[in-house]
């Protein structure tokens, strides 16, 4: 069967390589052979693909893999490892400042995974932190955010507010962060009611 992909679906490859990293037992082991005798690690390999190496690790580590790729997976891993710990640092210093002022804040995306899921800091590579913030305290995050080091990378105006979603930060350590107001673009305001009543406890860098 022939199958047309969109840019945006994985290869067969990448495919391979996400079973390889997910999967437990054989399927995990029979995806993991198969993607290493297809793709060079050091050539072939896509950005996407590349953040995939550190769970990929992980995995093959809990299954007792022994392979010579092992090695470079780990330093992969412990890179990611490192550059997480730094980034979860900084992140709760952010998070527990807007707590400061009576805004609730909600994680999003790869640290809630992370902290929930993977339970491992290493797993996911993270180039960002993204924080949900209730609807009518966006203005007063993004002024508190300011009023620090991070630096917008647009205006908020009231039109942002009303009809976006999130507004992206810098810091003078070029970290980056996400302060979402709606959880998706296009949403309306109090789509979120369900994710706020749903959340569920969690602690970055000993800040709940």
């Amino acid at each position: 069967m022939n199958v047309c992909r969109a840019n945006n679906f994985a290869t067969d490859q990448q495919e391979l390589l996400l079973r390889a990293a997910v999967s437990k037992g054989q399927a995990a082991f029979d995806a993991w052979h198969e993607w290493n005798h297809t793709v060079c690690i050091e050539k072939d390999l896509d950005h996407g693909s590349f953040r995939l190496l550190p769970l990929l690790y992980v995995n093959l580590q809990q299954m007792g893999i022994n392979d010579h790729l092992m090695g470079k997976l780990k330093g992969v891993y412990r890179q990611s490892w490192s550059k997480n710990q730094t980034l979860f640092h900084y992140m709760a210093k952010v998070i527990d400042n807007l707590q400061s002022y009576g805004i609730k804040t909600m994680l999003l995306k790869g640290a809630a995974l992370s902290l929930l899921y993977y339970k491992n800091n290493g797993a996911r590579p993270m180039a960002d932190i993204d924080v949900l913030v209730p609807h009518e305290h966006a203005r007063l995050a993004h002024d508190v955010l300011i009023s620090t080091d991070w630096v917008a990378m647009m205006a908020l105006d009231e039109g942002t507010i009303n009809y976006g979603h999130a507004l992206h930060f810098t810091n003078p350590r070029s970290q980056e962060l996400d302060l979402h107001w709606r959880i998706f673009p296009g949403c309306c305001q109090g789509e979120e009611n369900d994710f706020w009543a749903d959340a569920v406890p969690v602690n970055i860098a000993g800040v709940a």
